[in-house]
């Protein structure tokens, strides 16, 4: 079964939406609403600029938005055992700008993906991935009202969902399959870092036993995953030529 993955304390990914241009978009093709940033020989418009900085800002959409870059995996989410931290909202301009990076981001990774012919989604993937998006909502009509706000399209969602699980496909090939996490790894963890830290918020402490393949493992492997998908992605950007042009975007 599809999951998304929401571990903001392994990575703090900007969640967007990509349903207004194709990824192979061009300067002749772009919308009048103009260029936010061309990045090699593709153009990431303003309008997607905004757009994915509103649905990160206020809309229940976000379920349906892969992670900033490729980290979003498959696997089941690991149980809490802590409150999760409360983070400052950004500002407007922060917001536009964080939405650029991760647009950058997306771009460059499927331009990566797509050298791979090979990776292949089903349909059935992709079906089942939408219904859990459309059933997070309240009913079918209120799902409508979200798409209609955003002036997105079931099609459009149907794309993008289809882009998430062929980079998921993707990151599960090349880095996670090849992570491993030791007990003794999951255990020094256990420790030095996570029981110390539960007793000072005052939490009761488990036992490692109990925790350590619901919770310790899939944290480590995460975090290993995203370093290598971290190192990865910054690799592909130094290797591009990005022309940033968002100054329209915030008038």
């Amino acid at each position: 079964m599809f999951r998304y993955r929401d571990e903001r304390r392994i990575y703090h990914g900007l969640l967007v939406l990509l349903a207004t241009l194709p990824a192979t978009a061009t300067a002749q093709s772009v919308p009048v609403d103009g260029i936010a940033a061309i990045v090699n020989a593709e153009v990431i418009s303003i309008g997607e600029v905004r757009r994915a900085a509103a649905l990160v800002r206020d809309s229940a959409l976000w379920n349906a938005a892969g992670a900033c870059g490729p980290w979003a995996g498959r696997e089941p989410r690991a149980k809490t055992l802590r409150p999760p931290e409360q983070e400052e909202p950004a500002a407007p301009g922060q917001q536009l700008s964080q939405a650029l990076e991760c647009l950058i981001d997306r771009t460059l990774v499927f331009r990566e993906v797509r050298r791979f012919p090979q990776l292949d989604v089903s349909e059935s993937e992709v079906r089942d991935a939408y219904e859990q998006v459309a059933g997070s909502f309240e009913s079918p009509d209120a799902f409508d009202r979200e798409l209609q706000r955003y002036g997105l399209t079931p099609d459009g969602v149907r794309s993008d969902l289809r882009l998430q699980l062929l980079i998921a496909n993707y990151i599960d090939d090349r880095f996670r399959a090849t992570v491993d996490i030791s007990r003794q790894q999951a255990r020094d963890y256990w420790e030095q870092t996570l029981a110390p830290d539960m007793r000072r918020r005052g939490i009761e402490v488990p036992s490692f036993e109990s925790v350590t393949e619901d919770f310790i493992i899939p944290i480590l492997r995460e975090r290993e995953v995203n370093r290598r998908v971290q190192s990865w992605v910054s690799d592909l950007r130094q290797r591009a030529t990005i022309r940033r042009n968002l100054s329209r975007a915030r008038q």
